[in-house]
């Protein structure tokens, strides 16, 4: 049972959105409540509201019930509530915005589950009690037969001494395995997980073969007999006043009775050592036999099991005419076939249907050894053997089990059309048997899914899960249903609903875990470490549990494609890998293989991404000969060229641009195109001419890559900033060509895009103030450049050495223009924010020149000193000190040649 106040938190989260788009929430509605009790339980229903606010706790006895304000005639229906679950109700606490009830249950067996509907908006509570396992037998009259022996004037004979009574079994009858679950009294139908026409997704077919659905068990009869075997226990009478050797036995019997089993055989064995030849040796042998073969019930320690066995042959030898001997014949069969010792248990059988060929259970008898064939694999036989019991005298409800196993045979042999068709022959044959006939609405939907007839499947689940509702299948069958709309549609709110109900109505269920799983699996993304942690602690302790490796494999896809989704690319591929290794003779490594080559390219692609080329490369060199040796996988093929057109390894880019374009020109409008589309990231034919068209125009084949680029003809395939690069492209080629009226409208284009990114479109900026210089059109390109240097300081979105090159060519152009003071102003922020770099040497050496030609020798030098340091400073530095050395000479001989003319006076 889920805890009260996690379920009720999950159930309200679930139902908040759907009921505030159905009502809302200030809706003035007529508030009740209704009542309703039966055998099964009892339920309050709730109405008038679109989302109930509500907390129901369970403390001993009692529930403590907190819901909305009601209203007095609510609140007065419901306090007059009694029936065979509840004691009573009353008022714990009443304010304006909530009443608090305190319901007080009859005992503690009482359960309560509380969830949410729509359409109508209701709140249900429903009590149920949660009892042992109740099993529902066909029970004939019972017949006493009583052997009764005289007593012996001498020593006694293997006989039976001690009068011993033993009731007749019933005519066996199989039951359902059930599973003390919920019923839906609000949705008996299961109509809410009903597929219609119009949800039916062929997008979601497709994808859901990227899933993992196992095959689950299939629901074999059960017409082991065993029950009723050990149903007919004997017993032992023993005539009053026998004396006190009677009176111990009695105590004996009484704690046998009592079921205290180690108690017994420690009293036994003192009451042997004492009376070695007790009359009642019979009756204490047989109690022996009972005591360890009981035990070995309560424990499954196959000691008990051992001992026990040995003590009933024992006994078979030393009382052959006993009349337990059948009894303990037949118990020593079935306890071997439970053991499923298959090859003992069929001697067993056969040795008793020669003994005892009239003994009566012979019916029941053959169809244990058809068990015993079904379990050796021997299909043929098992078959004809209940063909047998199906054809002969014996009861019809043996009959019809009989042919209900010869469809489990069917179905273990995975023959599902043949399965399918001997079920429904054998409900047409025993129409009475339609309601006891589980395995048969279970396994023909199994072998339906099986075979890829899901919305058949559907219809028989949801078939079993109404005849059957309590059935211990019924958590596989309602998590195949949520399966089956996974595969069929995108409803994912009526597909989580599907796996929500089962873990609520069928919990701690194998099939009731992989649908929570499968929600967990969807949440990984969002979880935190140590919720992660938690799950996988789960996950293996289910594992280990599990007989079929198919439960591994589904759990590890499962937790995988979560750590996938995260992002945890490490994780998932330890995962994958790990399960390959030690699964080598799996039937499943394809997939794991196809599993691996999707996270290896998915790493290459965020490498890519993140400019990480050369660790893209050894990422796909080391793998290449190993997981994605077969790797039929589109988009790597692209991330791989694409890692080498970064590179400037462009041949071998064109070439793989090349096969691909063939790729995908071949597959347009077929059902692979679509397959591929969902299973992986297909490449659009677009952008692999878009980087065909770079790779070209890199490799300086303008015409080629002209010709790429054309192709584009829709452009909405394309991202922003794919659009952006190919007019990009486009306008670099018409440079090239020296068209540069049309790499103009190229570049304006770009420019006139608001969304244009700066990285995308600043080397078009300087190509096209390039174009404006060259056609002295200075205006036009200080305006372009004045863009490129917004970009700088208003976000620093492109490099240093853009910004550096566009106030460099702004100061080029006014420098030429004659405006010095401005260009001096560009050429002084370079040299004082940047220090290093060929155009910065350029710019130290000009703006030092600016000062020369203005005649401040002092300033000139000082711009000029970093020179000498400087990247490639030494030819600019030694011009640099020859004007300088040049104007220093000058300005002395200027000085003495204004001293001459006094000299020559003298």
């Amino acid at each position: 049972m889920p805890n009260l106040s996690a379920a009720m938190n999950l159930t309200r989260r679930l139902c908040a959105v759907m009921a505030l788009l159905l009502l809302p929430l200030n809706s003035a509605l007529a508030l009740s409540a209704q009542l309703k009790s039966s055998a099964d339980g009892s339920q309050i229903e709730f109405q008038g509201r679109a989302l109930w606010e509500y907390f129901l706790d369970r403390k001993e006895k009692r529930l403590d019930l907190r819901i909305d304000d009601i209203s007095p005639e609510v609140t007065s229906n419901i306090l007059t509530w009694k029936d065979e679950f509840i004691d009573k109700v009353e008022v714990k606490q009443k304010t304006d915005q909530y009443v608090e009830f305190i319901i007080y249950l009859k005992d503690d067996s009482i359960q309560a589950f509380d969830y949410q509907m729509e359409s109508p908006s209701r709140l249900l509570i429903d009590l149920y009690k949660d009892k042992k396992e109740e099993k529902v037998v066909e029970v004939l009259p019972p017949k006493k037969v009583v052997a009764k022996a005289k007593k012996p004037k001498e020593a006694r004979k293997p006989a039976s001494e001690i009068p011993i009574a033993i009731d007749a079994p019933a005519a066996p009858k199989d039951n359902n395995q059930e599973f003390r679950g919920l019923k839906d009294g609000a949705d008996p139908n299961y109509e809410r997980f009903a597929i219609l026409n119009f949800e039916i997704s062929k997008r979601a077919q497709i994808a859901a073969q990227k899933n993992v659905f196992i095959p689950f068990p299939y629901l074999i009869t059960e017409t082991s007999f065993i029950k009723e075997i050990e149903d007919t226990a004997p017993v032992y009478e023993i005539a009053e006043h026998e004396g006190a050797e009677a009176e111990r036995v009695k105590l004996l019997q009484t704690v046998f009775n009592n079921k205290r089993y180690a108690l017994f055989l420690t009293g036994l064995e003192a009451f042997r050592k004492e009376l070695p030849n007790t009359k009642y040796q019979h009756l204490l042998r047989f109690m022996e036999a009972d005591a360890h073969y009981n035990m070995w019930k309560e424990t499954n320690e196959n000691g008990s099991y051992i001992k026990a066995i040995t003590l009933y042959k024992k006994l078979l030898e030393d009382y052959p005419k006993s009349p337990l001997y059948e009894r303990t014949r037949l118990l020593i069969a079935y306890a071997t076939l439970a053991k499923k010792n298959y090859v003992a248990a069929l001697q067993e059988f056969l040795s008793i249907q020669a003994d005892i060929p009239n003994n009566r259970f012979k019916e029941e008898v053959l169809v244990s050894i058809g068990d015993c064939l079904l379990g050796l694999n021997k299909f043929e036989d098992a078959i004809s053997t209940y063909t047998k019991v199906m054809e002969g005298e014996g009861a019809l409800q043996t009959k019809y089990k009989s042919a209900l196993k010869i469809g489990d045979v069917l179905a273990k042999q995975k023959n599902y059309d043949a399965t399918i068709d001997t079920y429904k022959k054998m409900l047409d044959r025993f129409p009475a048997s339609i309601n006891d006939a589980p395995n048969a609405h279970y396994n023909i939907a199994e072998s339906l899914f099986r075979q890829g007839k899901y919305l058949d499947a559907h219809k028989y689940y949801i078939e079993f899960l109404k005849r059957y509702p309590m059935h211990q299948h019924g958590g596989y069958a309602l998590n195949r249903v949520g399966e089956i709309l996974e595969i069929m549609t995108e409803n994912t709110a009526k597909i989580k609903g599907a796996y929500l109900e089962n873990t609520f109505r069928y919990n701690n269920t194998d099939g009731a875990f992989v649908s929570k799983l499968r929600i967990d699996s969807k949440n990984i993304p969002d979880m935190k470490e140590s919720e992660i942690a938690d799950l996988r602690e789960r996950v293996n302790a289910f594992n280990a549990k599990q007989d079929s490796p198919d439960f591994q494999h589904l759990t590890t896809a499962l937790t995988e494609e979560g750590l996938f989704k995260r992002g945890d690319l490490k994780d998932s591929l330890e995962i994958l890998q790990s399960f390959y290794k030690d699964n080598t003779t799996s039937p499943y490594l394809p997939f794991y293989r196809s599993k691996i080559a999707r996270n290896l390219t998915e790493q290459i692609h965020q490498d890519l991404n993140n400019k990480k080329y050369l660790e893209a490369l050894r990422l796909y060199g080391s793998n290449k000969a190993i997981w994605l040796r077969d790797a039929d996988r589109f988009d790597l093929t692209l991330y791989v060229a694409e890692t080498l057109e970064k590179t400037s390894a462009l041949e071998q880019a064109a070439k793989m641009y090349r096969d691909l374009v063939g790729k995908l020109q071949a597959i347009q409008g077929t059902e692979e195109e679509q397959k591929r589309e969902v299973l992986e990231n297909l490449p659009k034919l677009q952008v692999v001419n878009l980087r065909m068209g770079s790779t070209y125009y890199e490799l300086k084949e303008f015409e080629r890559s002209l010709q790429h680029l054309n192709m584009i003809e829709n452009t909405d395939a394309l991202s922003e900033d794919e659009n952006m690069e190919r007019i990009g492209l486009l306008a670099n080629v018409a440079i090239e060509k020296a068209e540069y009226e049309i790499a103009e409208g190229y570049l304006n284009q770009i420019i006139k895009t608001t969304k244009a990114l700066p990285e995308v479109v600043t080397k078009p900026y300087f190509k096209l103030a390039k174009i404006f210089r060259e056609q002295k059109q200075d205006q036009d390109a200080i305006r372009i450049l004045d863009k490129v240097v917004n970009f700088y300081e208003d976000s620093k979105s492109i490099t240093d050495e853009q910004y550096i090159s566009a106030l460099s060519q702004k100061a080029e152009i006014l420098l030429k223009q004659g405006k010095k003071e401005d260009a001096s102003k560009y050429y002084q922020d370079l040299v004082n924010n940047f220090e290093t770099g060929s155009e910065i040497t350029s710019a130290r050496y000009t703006l030092g020149n600016l000062f020369f030609e203005k005649g401040d020798l002092a300033k000139a030098e000082e711009v000029w000193m970093p020179l000498q340091t400087a990247d490639n400073g030494e030819i600019w530095y030694k011009l640099a000190k020859e004007k300088l050395d040049e104007a220093r000479w000058t300005d002395s001989y200027k000085k003495y040649l204004e001293r001459m003319p006094a000299s020559r006076s003298q």
